[in-house]
């Protein structure tokens, strides 16, 4: 058994296995002990049928023992059967003797279960802030989500979403000639731009149904009722989590919020034509294990990117990363980790001219980050404070304002203005802060805030959040180890 057990912790299952298949042939069937050691045995090598099938049988051997009820309700909630799991706690607890620590142990895992079937609704209020070019690349606004969460048994939730949002760039410059590269406005003379350009703005709603849970997840909603450009959007995804490996694949269209025209899309302030409104539309990948006492992960993606009257483009998208605690206590924990990022884009469109999307995209880009994440619990109060430092290095050749639009660039060039963005190379440092707080002031209600912020060269988006949880029935559960900010349904 010790030999057994020592190679399925050095990741040497299938050897592990003939020493547990030899086990399950010789071990006496009356010794208890023994029997539950080799069931903790197929659990950890990962053989769910072998281990549910001898917790079976040691259920009809010791019917009322609280250490066999125990075994097989934690057995059947690592394989998501909540329900049976339950009933097993119930009779353990029913069966436990005095001891104080055994019972609230026991009375955790059934609030635990019980907090699965918890409704709650969640809101909050969210300042964004972009500071850029006034009227073509600067973001400043408002979101307002707001999600209802309504449970499936012990599977998981479906939920509703109805977020409101208010955006704008700021106010565009006066003079055409500041402004040549938004729109269509290098492509017309001077004298068509308007006297009063006014402020690009949106001002709309995104709703989006769903359901998240064990396995299969999925969404469906719309972004943008009320923009200049509405998109449908969703996704549907499939992963399992074990402690020596997990994985996610998703299916997903997704709005590109980096800026106004990308999420909300503009109008041209001389034709009036709508243009931008993108939205990445591909697969992604992820997987991740644990590696000696840490864990690794990669993950990759692959979309086909595309607005209204924004020329098509593609992205792909690998990222490798590691990361491990180096430090902890009863309360808290820090946790050091490194990623490698690496980006490809079939074309930069990066810019803001009429073909162009309005979002960050460079042929090629490379990035190596360095987190440092410290989080915890002390009672009612959580926290998590994620610092990093990166170093990127990003390359683009020359496009045209207007591409896949010849008359629009012939009207340029007429007009004695020169068309085209030349080619561009970077490397620069980078750093990012995302502290977030939360404070449960009652068993149905905990209060938050989140503050979010990157700095790079020609990059500096920030985010501030406040939020508001109500339980509906609460559930006695424990409490969750880190704050839980509201999500928006654009940044799923």
């Amino acid at each position: 058994m010790g030999m057994a057990q020592a190679q399925a912790r050095s990741g040497q299952r299938e050897r592990a296995r003939e020493h547990a298949q030899w086990l399950a042939a010789h071990l006496p069937q009356d010794d208890r002990g023994q029997q539950l050691a080799l069931l903790r045995l197929w659990q950890r090598i990962d053989a769910p049928q072998e281990a549910r099938a001898l917790s079976q049988q040691l259920l009809q051997r010791h019917p009322g023992d609280t250490g066999v009820l125990l075994h097989a309700a934690r057995l059947e909630q690592s394989q998501d059967r909540h329900g049976q799991a339950l009933s097993h706690y119930q009779q353990a607890l029913a069966s436990a003797g005095t001891e104080p620590q055994e019972r609230q142990a026991i009375e955790a895992s059934i609030r635990s279960i019980e907090a699965r079937r918890q409704s709650w609704v969640e809101t909050g209020v969210m300042r964004i802030g972009k500071s850029a070019t006034p009227g073509v690349s600067t973001l400043r606004g408002w979101q307002v989500p707001a999600v209802a969460w309504m449970p499936r048994g012990y599977d998981g939730h479906h939920f509703l979403h109805v977020d409101q949002l208010y955006l704008n760039a700021g106010a565009l410059p006066s003079a055409a000639g500041d402004v040549a590269s938004y729109g269509q406005v290098g492509a017309w003379p001077a004298p068509d731009y308007p006297a009063a350009p006014g402020t690009p703005r949106a001002r709309g709603v995104n709703v989006g149904v769903g359901y998240r849970g064990s396995g299969l997840e999925w969404d469906l909603g719309l972004t943008g009722i009320g923009f200049p450009v509405t998109n449908v959007v969703g996704g549907i995804a499939y992963g399992q989590w074990r402690e020596d490996f997990a994985y996610r694949v998703e299916l997903s269209r997704r709005p590109l919020t980096g800026s106004l025209v990308s999420y909300a899309g503009a109008h041209d302030p001389v034709t009036g034509q709508v243009w931008g409104g993108v939205v990445a539309t591909g697969v992604s990948a992820r997987v991740s294990r644990p590696w000696g006492g840490s864990r690794v992960a990669l993950s990759g993606s692959y979309a086909a990117l595309q607005g209204r009257n924004v020329q098509d483009n593609t992205r792909a998208q690998l990222r490798a990363s590691i990361d491990r605690d180096i430090w902890s206590s009863a309360h808290s924990a820090l946790n050091l980790g490194a990623a490698l990022s690496l980006w490809r884009h079939r074309r930069d469109l990066s810019e803001y001219s009429w073909g162009h999307g309005g979002y960050y995209s460079p042929r090629h880009y490379a990035s190596l980050s360095v987190p440092l994440e410290w989080g915890g619990r002390e009672g009612p109060l959580t926290w998590q404070v994620r610092g990093a430092l990166s170093l990127s290095r990003s390359s683009s050749s020359g496009s045209d304002y207007y591409p896949g639009q010849p008359q629009l660039q012939a009207s340029a060039r007429a007009l004695g203005l020169d068309p085209v963005y030349g080619e561009s190379g970077s490397t620069g440092f980078g750093r990012s802060l995302r502290a977030a707080v939360e404070y449960q002031f009652s068993a149905a209600g905990a209060v938050g805030a989140m503050l979010s912020v990157e700095r790079s060269a020609y990059y500096a988006p920030s985010q501030l959040m406040m939020y508001l949880r109500l339980l509906l029935e609460p559930v006695r559960a424990p409490h969750p180890d880190r704050p839980r900010p509201v999500q928006p349904y654009a940044d799923f």
